[in-house]
């Protein structure tokens, strides 16, 4: 990237080094690399065949915002979502070749990033509404649709090829072109996710409790439909969510219960 955002490639300091706050952890699909973004604005790609760090990024003026990592579908490439001073970027590189690399601009900060199922193309949620798709074989960015609050969650179902979209209040359903399909007004959304088979989404809302919606309809008009909702009892907030292979959800909350 340019500008103010700035990165070394710099060697692993210690595997006892406490100081360093992990924010967010992802696997490549195959299961051969682990990518981790910390508070500090830095990220390891970590070999876990070979256990070691193969690359470690970091800041070199620091202060940097590390938003969302994630893996491409069937592919090594791993996108990272950076903000500092007002300069938001998208970094992709290779964790099979590091100097591989690909890194686009915008003028809001990014919320959420999605792959596409053939590993192309990223799907992109900003904090100013926008939501946008970028193809990176032509290096071309297109703004599919425009929202009136901050895109906070995407999911794809990639069976259906349509997107689920959180904002501070509605859940949309859009075409993977950004056409919009259907829309719940729900409060605080929080996390939202599509099972690997595409027949089940979780919404997470209000930190605490948890909807599950189905999908039905014909291609150019699915709809949601509610199947679920469960209430939790307990006062504390959700920190993560999960399907599990034989699709039911994994919960964590804060006392780790």
């Amino acid at each position: 990237p340019s500008g103010s955002v700035k990165y070394d490639k710099v060697k692993y300091v210690s595997d006892i080094d406490r100081t360093k706050k992990i924010k967010k952890a992802v696997l490549s699909y195959d299961n051969r690399y682990a990518a981790v973004s910390f508070f500090d604005g830095s990220i390891f790609t970590w070999d876990l065949e070979e256990g070691k760090i193969e690359t470690q990024l970091r800041d070199n003026n620091q202060g940097i915002i590390t938003s969302d990592i994630a893996f491409g579908v069937n592919t090594s490439l791993i996108a990272a979502a950076f903000g500092k001073n007002d300069e938001y970027n998208i970094v992709v590189w290779d964790a099979d070749d590091p100097s591989n690399t690909s890194s686009t601009s915008f003028n809001s900060n990014v919320n959420d990033i999605e792959w596409s199922d053939d590993g192309t193309t990223l799907f992109i949620g900003l904090e100013n509404g926008d939501l946008v798709r970028w193809n990176l074989a032509g290096n071309n960015l297109d703004n599919l649709a425009s929202f009136s609050n901050s895109i906070n969650a995407l999911s794809i179902n990639h069976d259906k090829d349509v997107i689920s979209i959180s904002t501070n209040s509605i859940l949309y359903l859009t075409s993977t072109n950004g056409n919009r399909l259907d829309s719940i007004s729900i409060n605080g959304i929080f996390d939202l996710k599509w099972n690997s088979i595409g027949t089940k989404l979780f919404v997470v809302y209000d930190f605490k409790d948890l909807r599950l919606f189905s999908i039905s309809g014909q291609a150019g008009n699915y709809k949601l439909n509610q199947s679920q909702r469960i209430v939790r009892s307990l006062s504390t907030n959700l920190t993560n969510a999960e399907w599990t292979s034989n699709n039911t959800v994994l919960l964590q909350s804060v006392n780790n219960n």
